[in-house]
């Protein structure tokens, strides 16, 4: 969503990449973990995800205490395809969202002019239709 996807070299603008050559090495990656119960993502610790509406990966920070979600259908409008599962919130490609998954979302401060919530974990849904669910 809000990766780079220029060819240039993808980098966190937290991170000074100019050090000295007399300095220690150090893992020139920035992740910090959210709290509140929820483990950062290994997408996020590796280096190959970049955005700057992450929590996991920029100074973004989850304010309340996050909430369950069932990501019930598809819109079918052309109008609303920017918002497939009927959530009006950020997730990012690491987390595999798809319908009848249960994703946990906690408000954050806002991104866009609607968007103010982040998707922090996904659980799969059960795939056979007539199987008790918890929602």
């Amino acid at each position: 969503m809000a990766d780079e996807t220029e060819k240039a070299f993808q980098k966190q603008p937290v991170i000074f990449y100019n050090k000295k050559a007399g300095s220690k090495k150090k893992d020139l990656r920035h992740h910090r973990n959210i709290g509140l119960g929820f483990k950062t993502p290994h997408e996020a610790i590796g280096r190959h995800h970049i955005d700057k509406k992450c929590p996991f990966t920029y100074w973004k920070c989850v304010n309340q205490r996050p909430y369950s979600y069932w990501c019930r259908s598809k819109n079918d409008n052309a109008k609303n395809n920017r918002y497939p599962y009927g959530l009006f919130a950020l997730y990012q490609e690491i987390q595999n969202v798809e319908i009848e998954d249960v994703v946990k979302i906690g408000e954050c401060r806002p991104s866009s002019k609607t968007v103010r919530i982040n998707v922090l974990k996904t659980t799969k849904g059960s795939s056979a239709k007539k199987s008790f669910g918890k929602f």
